[in-house]
């Protein structure tokens, strides 16, 4: 669980420190009077002493900044730059580029980053939706149990591929679904394990007490369901990071963003299209392993 959150947070820091390290516009420009700065601002040629009023094109401009003092990012391409298709290895594009002209290692490492947080995301509602549903289920047996048992077997009847087809492009709705489907098996497993709670003497003697059934969680469930949590957490994030990039993959894009998956399919083309696949499945392989150890 400690390091899924680790992975998480260097994932948030990695998004936005990556426009800073890999961007095809300078960092800071120091003009006569003002200090510029194009990865914030857009700027007209007339801002620095051209003639038109048209946004300066930092890639053809270069004689109109050597009058001035510009910082630029180490790696001079970013995630929404287009070169040439399908370049090969080299010093300018150490993995190349993909066939819509991506430049594949900035591609990569948004997508690692957007891939993480989104399985994380989902993830985080299962667990939450999952632990409620099976607490509420064990604390209000009766109708509200029937209830959450008959919606258990309901959601857990949708088939992925419905989801899929309902929800592609929409990410907000495409959550929401999938995490139904998923939310289920932590219910059951929380809703069994506080059953068989239920039944030791000081559980019995903190609800004839009349103790709120949310201090009656707090104290004395919470604490032990969390190695549940532990063992059950890290194989529901692999499961949901290997569905999102299976799915891009196939060219079914749940969200409008860079992935693992989509890096694999735009280089099928690619004269180097095998090392790009084992370079994608090995650090899949690195997060695995990472999070389950």
């Amino acid at each position: 669980m400690k390091r899924l959150i680790a992975l998480t947070y260097y994932s948030i820091i990695l998004l936005l420190i990556a426009p800073i390290m890999m961007n095809n516009q300078p960092l800071v420009i120091f003009n006569t009077h003002s200090v510029l700065s194009p990865i914030v601002s857009d700027y007209t040629e007339q801002t620095l002493g051209g003639d038109s009023d048209l946004l300066i094109d930092y890639s053809k401009e270069s004689q109109l900044l050597q009058q001035y003092f510009v910082i630029s990012p180490p790696y001079p391409h970013s995630i929404t730059e287009h070169q040439k298709p399908l370049c090969q290895f080299s010093l300018s594009h150490p993995l190349g580029t993909s066939l819509s002209g991506q430049d594949n290692l900035v591609y990569l490492v948004y997508a690692i980053c957007y891939s993480l947080l989104t399985a994380t995301s989902l993830t985080t509602l299962s667990v939450i939706a999952g632990s409620t549903m099976g607490l509420l289920s064990s604390l209000y047996p009766g109708k509200t149990s029937a209830f959450i048992q008959w919606l258990m077997e309901v959601i857990r009847s949708i088939p992925l591929a419905l989801v899929i087809v309902l929800t592609q492009q929409q990410l907000g709705l495409f959550m929401f679904m999938f995490t139904c489907t998923q939310w289920s098996r932590y219910g059951q497993v929380i809703r069994q394990q506080t059953n068989d709670l239920m039944t030791q003497p000081y559980m019995i003697d903190a609800m004839l007490s009349g103790t709120s059934p949310l201090n009656v969680v707090k104290t004395h469930i919470l604490p032990h369901i969390k190695h549940r949590w532990g063992k059950q957490i890290p194989y529901t994030f692999i499961n949901y990071l290997a569905t999102l990039q299976g799915l891009a993959y196939f060219g079914v894009e749940i969200i409008n963003k860079p992935s693992l998956g989509g890096l694999i399919r735009d280089n099928q083309q690619h004269p180097d299209a095998i090392l790009i696949t084992i370079i994608c499945c090995g650090l899949f392989k690195l997060i695995a392993n990472h999070i389950c150890d």
